[in-house]
């Protein structure tokens, strides 16, 4: 239980979430239909529970660490785009999405094979 804490604490800490703030403080306000304010409490905690996930994931199917934080860099955003297209968070145009889409990949992808692997091997 121990290890499902730290990997909920390492993936909602700020080294993790300060991109996707970033770039959510960035998008126009008339496309997005989430207050910033919601944003800043919900993303953490989608985060770490996510690096959860992915912790249980490498257990029962016994991925290395890398595996781990590659299989949790595609489902992630996957997840993420099914929430925000089902509840229509967005009032996007199609290329709008693409960029959206092809963004969300490029960030989680960072942060899952960079930033929270480099921080759950020196943690």
């Amino acid at each position: 239980m121990d290890e499902y804490l730290r990997a909920f604490v390492i993936g909602s800490s700020f080294y993790v979430f300060f991109l996707f703030f970033f770039f959510v403080s960035r998008f126009d306000p008339k496309k997005a239909h989430i207050s910033y304010k919601k944003y800043t409490f919900l993303a953490p905690i989608g985060l770490g529970v996510m690096n959860m996930i992915a912790l249980w994931m490498a257990r029962v199917w016994r991925l290395t660490r890398r595996m781990k934080y590659f299989v949790a860099s595609i489902l992630a955003p996957l997840c993420v785009l099914a929430f925000v297209y089902m509840s229509k968070t967005y009032t996007y145009t199609r290329a709008d999405w693409i960029r959206h889409i092809l963004g969300m990949f490029i960030v989680y992808s960072f942060v899952f094979n960079v930033i929270l692997f480099e921080l759950d091997s020196r943690v």
